[in-house]
């Protein structure tokens, strides 16, 4: 069996929001919104991504602390990649 799953964590333009509802609708991804509150922890929400994952019988069982440690790395290495090619600009 094959399952496809779309995530979106921020809100969008209600035209962008329609958009992509439809072409996940036409592709048969089911599509979840899961929007990062301010006051939600990094944990919590890797819990709502887990579970949201568990909708389409995929079951993630790693570590939520070290999946946040992972995480943050890999996004300070994006930003400090971000601020060094605006450098050489």
């Amino acid at each position: 069996m094959n399952e496809s799953l779309a995530i979106e964590s921020k809100d969008l333009s209600e035209e962008k929001e329609r958009l992509k509802a439809y072409i996940c609708r036409k592709q048969g991804i089911k599509l979840l919104k899961l929007p990062y509150k301010a006051n939600e922890g990094e944990i919590e929400y890797i819990r709502k991504v887990k579970k949201a994952y568990q909708s389409v019988h995929i079951f993630i069982t790693s570590d939520d602390e070290k999946d946040a440690a992972i995480i943050r790395k890999r996004f300070q290495e994006w930003r400090k990649q971000i601020y060094q090619s605006k450098e050489m600009e």
